[in-house]
């Protein structure tokens, strides 16, 4: 096991990072990305809007693994406006009731549900064992920011209700969200005072900085799945009017961070979003919250949901889920 896959405090992990030289290509990712060259896949942008959505569930359902059984799931709708969120609940195998884990998917803000990230829900409900709840939020264009954060800002001054559902009859609970779900998650929770924060949050490989290009988006932009035309497809649908470094959207410029909870991090190091996940993961450290960091310097990003294609998402997955049930009640 090399360095990046430890969990480690920020400003270590950053050191380790600084002092690699060259690229690392894990043999299993040189294969998917000759795999997608071979392919030659008509990019999602390029489709109409409903037709990239069932290709994105189609694609990423072709890198997945069957189900995994769970002891029980639950489909649940909360809010109290016209809007109702959609919610799903689960209950892994061997599922204590000391916490609660909420999560939040990715896909640009634009693509992605509940459904899409059921078997990503169903590891983690089993290996974390604890009850884990994901939250399906609206999705632009039809709806642009604010409305995703909006609908997580919900999510979140629900959790005692949520808790109440699962039959958790503490307090503690925890936060995590992938890519787009990392930034909804961070940027949810600032803006809510800290009384409703949970007591950990997890950000896998986040975005964070609309406004700014960076080394990883430079050097990985192109070949690596998530490439910048997808992403700049995401941000305008997303985003609409609003000004890319507006901080409610753009949380790497938030300038009042110290009432962040205590955070992993998670980063791939083949991933355009690195450098600015660092980053962020870093001004969170400056402002006085603990960070610990995972870098997983020879994956791409949205690895955890490839686990047919890259079976190391698995040992991230029980990395990932080992933290949390350690660390959630700290």
């Amino acid at each position: 096991m090399s360095y990046s896959d430890k969990i480690l405090p920020i400003l270590e992990s950053i050191r380790k990072i600084n002092d690699q030289k060259g690229r690392i290509v894990h043999d299993d990712v040189g294969k998917l990305l000759l795999r997608a060259k071979k392919a030659d896949l008509t990019p999602l942008y390029e489709l109409p809007l409903k037709e990239a959505r069932v290709e994105f569930e189609r694609r990423s359902g072709v890198l997945e693994l069957e189900p995994e059984d769970v002891l029980k799931t639950s489909d649940i709708l909360i809010g109290d406006g016209k809007e109702k969120i959609p919610t799903r609940l689960y209950w892994g195998h061997g599922c204590s009731h000391d916490a609660l884990v909420i999560f939040v998917h990715g896909g640009g803000w634009v693509l992605g549900n509940v459904e899409s990230y059921d078997r990503l829900c169903r590891r983690f409900a089993n290996r974390i064992r604890l009850p884990v709840v994901s939250i399906e939020y609206r999705l632009a264009p039809e709806h642009p920011f604010p409305s995703a954060l909006d609908d997580v800002a919900t999510a979140i001054l629900a959790c005692s209700d949520l808790a109440q559902m699962a039959g958790v009859g503490t307090k503690i609970w925890a936060m995590m969200g992938d890519s787009a779900g990392g930034n909804l998650v961070s940027a949810a929770l600032l803006e809510l005072p800290p009384h409703n924060h949970p007591s950990l949050q997890i950000l896998i490989y986040p975005a964070t900085d609309f406004s700014h290009n960076t080394g990883s988006r430079e050097t990985y932009g192109q070949g690596y799945l998530l490439d910048s035309s997808l992403m700049a497809w995401f941000s305008r649908l997303y985003l609409g009017k609003l000004d890319p470094s507006d901080p409610r959207a753009s949380i790497l410029a938030h300038r009042s961070l110290a009432k962040s909870p205590s955070t992993l991090l998670v980063t791939a190091g083949l991933d355009p979003l690195s450098d600015e996940g660092v980053a962020y993961g870093s001004k969170l450290q400056n402002a006085g919250v603990g960070v610990d960091h995972l870098h997983c310097a020879d994956l791409l990003h949205g690895f955890l949901s490839m686990p047919l294609a890259l079976p190391k998402a698995i040992m991230v997955t029980q990395q990932i889920s080992d933290y949390v049930r350690i660390n959630i009640s700290k």
